[in-house]
């Protein structure tokens, strides 16, 4: 089903403030997976190992999963 419009502002806010709590680094990260960058280029502007990038990512991967599960179930 598609969701309501208040389910999808309820994602939009719950997005935000997941961005928002996220440490500099790991908002870095996620924005310039998202932008289509690739673990490896991520690695080498952030200073970072490869492992160290993907553990990130998938992370941050299953924070937003719990926390979208969480408002859709609420």
């Amino acid at each position: 089903r598609e969701p309501s419009p208040a389910e999808v502002v309820a994602a939009v806010e719950e997005l935000e403030l997941f961005l928002r709590d996220l440490e500099p680094v790991q908002r870095t990260i996620f924005e310039e997976r998202l932008q289509g960058a690739s673990v490896e280029d991520i690695a080498a502007r952030t200073q970072r190992s490869e492992r160290t990038v993907r553990r990130c990512l998938q992370q941050i991967q299953e924070d937003l999963e719990r926390r979208l599960v969480s408002i859709s179930v609420g």
